[in-house]
C-alpha cells in the first residue's frame, strides 16, 4: 500500500522556521556574564590601615612623636634610621651593632611581656632622582652651570637605568612599631557620656604604654650608635604614595604627589591617586608591578650574609622583616646585617615573617 505525504500548512511551516531561527540566535549569542562580575570590587584603601595621627610627648625624646591610629584600632609610630657605613666596619663590629639593635627590640617589648606589640623593619631601594634640572636652570648660562648640567646628566643616567653594572639608588630604612588594640569607639556612631569617658581612659592608657615602648626603643637605638628620627604624618603619607605610584607617575604629577594630608579624610585613603591592577601574583603600579615573595619561617639552610645579593640588585625592591615579641639575636642577625648597609621598571617585594618565641 502506498503512503501519501501530506504537505505542511503555511502556519506550521512558519512556526518551524521561527524556532530554527531562534535556535540559531541562541547558539550565536555569547554566554551571559555572571552578575557577580558587575559588582563593585572592594576598595584597596581598605588595606591601607592608617586612619589618623596625633603628636604625643615621649620621655627621652625631645620633639613630639607622631602617633598613628589605624582603622583596626592599633597604635603605631615609625623611626627613620640612617644605614650604617659598613664598609669601614669589621665583621665583629657589625655583628656587635646587630646584637645591640636586637637588644633594643627585646628591651622595648620587655622580652615579649607587652601584649600585641610587633616591629617591622622596612628596607626600601629605588632609583635616586632627588636632583632635578629645575634646580640647575636658576643658575643662568655660566660655565659652572654648564658643568653642573653635564654632571647631572651623567648621574641621572645611572638613576634611569643600570650602566656598567652600576645604578644610582636611594636606600631608606624605616623601623615601625605597632601596638594592637580595639578602636576607641569600636565603630559606634553614637555613644553615651560614660562610654566616651571610659574609652578616653582606655585610649590614654594605651598611648602611655606605647610611649614607654618608644622611649625604651629610642634609648636602645642610641646605645646601638643609631640616630633615630621619628617619622611625621606627611612623611608616612609620602612613603605610601611612593609605594603605589611608579616613578613615571610621580614625575608626571609632582604637585599631586606632594599634596599635604587632609585632616578630614582617613590618612590611608589619601595615598592612591592612580588605579591599581590587583591580581593573584602581584599588584600593578603603572608600568611596574609589585611581585610578592613571602618567607614565613627561616629554613635550616639560612646563613649569615646570604642576603648580601640584595645589595647588588639594580631594580627597585623592598624587604620587610616582621618581628613579634622577642626574637633571639641569632634569628635576625643575618637579615639586619644586610639591611643596615649604606651603599647607595619592575619592583620586587620580599616579606619575611619571623616566628616569635
Amino acid at each position: 500500500m502506498k503512503s501519501h505525504a501530506f504537505p505542511l500548512s503555511g502556519a506550521t511551516l512558519w512556526k518551524g522556521m521561527v524556532r530554527k531561527a531562534l535556535g540559531s540566535v541562541r547558539a550565536a549569542r555569547p554566554i551571559t556574564p555572571h552578575p557577580a562580575l558587575f559588582r563593585q570590587a572592594a576598595s584597596f584603601n581598605d588595606c591601607l590601615l592608617l586612619e589618623d595621627s596625633f603628636e604625643s610627648a615621649v620621655p627621652g625624646i625631645e620633639a613630639p612623636v607622631t602617633i598613628f591610629l589605624t582603622k583596626d584600632g592599633a597604635l603605631g609610630a615609625g623611626f627613620w634610621l640612617a644605614p650604617l657605613p659598613h664598609e669601614t666596619l669589621t665583621e665583629e663590629a657589625l655583628s656587635a651593632r646587630m646584637d645591640r639593635i636586637v637588644d633594643a627590640l627585646a628591651a622595648a617589648s620587655l622580652k615579649g611581656r607587652v601584649s600585641g606589640l610587633t616591629f617591622q623593619l622596612i628596607f626600601d631601594v629605588e632609583p635616586d632622582a632627588s636632583v632635578f634640572p629645575s634646580q640647575l636652570a636658576a643658575g643662568g648660562a655660566t660655565f659652572a652651570t654648564h658643568i653642573a648640567r653635564v654632571r647631572f646628566e651623567a648621574l641621572s643616567a645611572y638613576a634611569r637605568a643600570p650602566k656598567n653594572g652600576m645604578r644610582l639608588v636611594r636606600r631608606r630604612l624605616l623601623l615601625t612599631v605597632r601596638l594592637g588594640g580595639e578602636h576607641p569607639l569600636k565603630g559606634s556612631s553614637t555613644v553615651s557620656r560614660d562610654e566616651l569617658d571610659h574609652a578616653s581612659l582606655v585610649f590614654g592608657r594605651r598611648v602611655r604604654d606605647l610611649g614607654e615602648v618608644l622611649s625604651k626603643l629610642h634609648a636602645g637605638l642610641l646605645a646601638a650608635s643609631f640616630t633615630p628620627r621619628a617619622a611625621t604624618r606627611e612623611e608616612m603619607l609620602s612613603f605610601l604614595r611612593d609605594t603605589f605610584q611608579s616613578l613615571a607617575q610621580r614625575h608626571a604629577e609632582p604637585v599631586r604627589h606632594g599634596l599635604s594630608s587632609n585632616a578630614s579624610r582617613p590618612l590611608g585613603d589619601q595615598a592612591l591617586y592612580h588605579a591599581l591592577n590587583v591580581c593573584p601574583f602581584g599588584i600593578g603600579v603603572g608600568v611596574d608591578s609589585w611581585q610578592v615573595a613571602t618567607l614565613l619561617e627561616m629554613p635550616d639552610t639560612t646563613t649569615v650574609g646570604m642576603g648580601i645579593r640584595l645589595m647588588s640588585l639594580t631594580e627597585t625592591h623592598r624587604v620587610v622583616v616582621n618581628h613579634k615579641c622577642f626574637i633571639p639575636s641569632s634569628t635576625v642577625r643575618c637579615d639586619f646585617t644586610t639591611l643596615l648597609s649604606s651603599h647607595r621598571t619592575n619592583r620586587l617585594f620580599a616579606a619575611c615573617a619571623e616566628p616569635s618565641t
